[in-house]
């Protein structure tokens, strides 16, 4: 019989409720909520309102054997959590050997370290939630991809504009700061509420910098907007008059890119003859 049934909101996972009812090992609630088991036990669906529901099971008492008048040592084994991040940059490539600070909640002193492959990993606490990271990252890295030079006249060559007087870019690394929020990812359709998960939807398609808008759930204009950018860096061509909609090969697509550990970059455009 549970002990108590938690509603899932903000940013909780298995690790930080384990850390809530006193169980050392978060499997003990993981292997409770077979109903809720996914891939990643950081992915529990949170809402305002219907969030998961953990079912918390009543402890049992654990009996050891030994002998009286003697020292005995008692060793509870200890579980760990892993917090990895993948950085890329407008192209969808790795940014590779950048600088960076990582202060995580619960943690005395900050991680430090380059990005190996894109790639940032650590141990953290079961029971963290918010991290800061902190990167410098290359001003070649910030930048959108160059375009080439389109013919502009009947003559070929390109059309010659007058120079603007922007300021010239800044040249040398280029500090960026992310407020991070451990656990706070939706599941898009593994054991989601409905068949396509809009806030998980939301929550990726910000990651990837496609500005889909808040995180409520809704299917309005600013994410269909960020879908429909995605299909179209993937081309993956939905029906007429269901662009911007999360399809099935849309989802796929999101999970190889946000979710899996080698991201597909976009396909280069084919020139229309």
């Amino acid at each position: 019989m549970a002990k108590k049934d938690h509603i899932c909101k903000d940013n909780e996972h298995m690790g930080s409720l384990a850390a809530k009812y006193d169980f050392f090992d978060w499997n003990t609630l993981w292997d409770t909520n077979q109903n809720l088991k996914r891939a990643n036990p950081t992915v529990l669906y949170k809402a305002r309102f219907g969030g998961d529901i953990v079912k918390c099971p009543e402890k049992k008492e654990k009996k050891e054997t030994c002998q009286v008048d003697q020292e005995h040592v008692f060793q509870v084994p200890t579980y760990k959590m892993w917090l990895r991040l993948r950085i890329l940059n407008e192209a969808f490539a790795p940014i590779k050997d950048t600088n960076y600070e990582l202060e995580v909640e619960n943690v005395e002193k900050p991680f430090k370290g380059k990005t190996k492959g894109g790639l940032i990993e650590h141990e953290i606490p079961v029971n963290a939630s918010e991290a800061t990271l902190a990167l410098q990252v290359k001003s070649e890295d910030t930048d959108p991809p160059k375009k080439e030079a389109k013919p502009d006249d009947a003559s070929g060559q390109p059309e010659k504009k007058e120079e603007s007087k922007k300021p010239k870019p800044v040249s040398g690394d280029v500090p960026i700061t992310w407020k991070l929020k451990i656990g706070k990812l939706n599941p898009i359709d593994e054991k989601a509420p409905n068949d396509r998960c809009v806030s998980g939807f939301q929550q990726r398609m910000n990651n990837l910098a496609l500005n889909s808008g808040p995180v409520d759930g809704i299917l309005g204009p600013n994410t269909r907007a960020a879908i429909k950018a995605f299909q179209d860096l993937y081309q993956l061509k939905p029906q007429e008059g269901y662009e911007g909609i999360p399809d099935g090969r849309t989802h796929d697509k999101l999970v190889a890119v946000h979710d899996s550990p080698n991201p597909p970059k976009p396909e280069a455009k084919k020139d229309k003859k």
